[in-house]
């Protein structure tokens, strides 16, 4: 099995990106770099002398078309290579040792079993938390669920071929959640290998609340919320994901923006994200 990282860029810190790049060198075949930065990245001399290895493809588009169109640009230099399999990763994620290794393992082994496997991810872990190593678990272990975060899920070609690509509509946030459910419309599941761990910085800060039980809450900037609001919205009409999960997901998101608004400045910012996203999912075309 071979892999391409599919790794999308938007004003990242160089030094990050230039680690990430080291740290999966040898667990992949290729990896695809698509530059979302209105200004070409490959200026910088530290992630320059990591484009240029062979096994690196880096493309700036100049401007940020979104998230769906990037990974759609990426997934079409992947058609141009001979590798099998697409791991998707943000450029603020760390795949902890052994992690991509569990992935192709675990596809592997459901593949063998008969599933027809769409995606599978790792257990994401905030800001450093993840265990150093795939060692914390006796043996391996897989449960099938609906949805997984974009960064570290491995996908295998086949499978984008029968399901289609990313809906560039959505920009930026839900784009996964909305694809992961059409496939599994096609037939296909969604597995998490929960002995594989991705640290993932989510968010601006996390703010930790204890209710019932303690809860960590990712504070986004308040664009964020327009489109998690609005991309909810749009695929509740569209009935593209299932309803009540998509009204649970929406609930959680308002709360979410309520509390930004009562303890992060610009506090209107976060009320109009909220104005805006409704007016647009359900005003605005779908």
């Amino acid at each position: 099995m071979k892999i391409a990282a599919l790794i999308v860029l938007y004003r990242p810190d160089i030094k990050t990106v230039v680690k990430l790049l080291q740290e999966i060198e040898s667990s992949v075949d290729r990896v695809i770099l698509i530059d979302n930065t209105e200004s070409e990245m490959i200026a910088h001399s530290a992630l320059s002398a990591c484009v240029a290895k062979p096994w690196v493809n880096y493309t700036a588009l100049g401007t940020n078309h979104g998230l769906a169109y990037a990974q759609n640009h990426g997934l079409g230099q992947l058609q141009q290579t001979d590798c099998d399999c697409v791991l998707f990763l943000d450029q603020d994620s760390r795949p902890c040792k052994g992690m991509i290794e569990a992935l192709a393992s675990a596809y592997r082994r459901l593949q063998s079993e008969g599933r027809l496997v769409a995606a599978i991810g790792p257990v994401i872990a905030r800001n450093g938390s993840a265990p150093d190593s795939t060692g914390g678990i006796d043996e391996p272990r897989c449960e099938q669920t609906q949805t997984l975060m974009s960064s570290g899920m491995l996908v295998h070609r086949s499978v984008l071929d029968a399901v289609g690509y990313f809906d560039t509509t959505l920009f930026i946030d839900h784009v996964e959640t909305e694809w992961l459910f059409r496939a599994q419309r096609h037939g296909f599941e969604v597995w998490q290998a929960r002995h594989a761990h991705l640290d993932h910085v989510l968010g601006e800060r996390t703010v930790s609340l204890t209710l019932h039980r303690r809860f960590e809450v990712a504070i986004h900037r308040p664009f964020r919320y327009f489109y998690q609001i609005r991309n909810l919205m749009w695929l509740l009409r569209r009935r593209a994901i299932p309803v009540k999960w998509g009204l649970v997901r929406l609930l959680k998101t308002l709360g979410v923006v309520l509390l930004c608004a009562l303890i992060q400045a610009p506090r209107m910012s976060y009320v109009g994200s909220v104005g805006r996203g409704l007016y647009a999912g359900f005003i605005k075309g779908i």
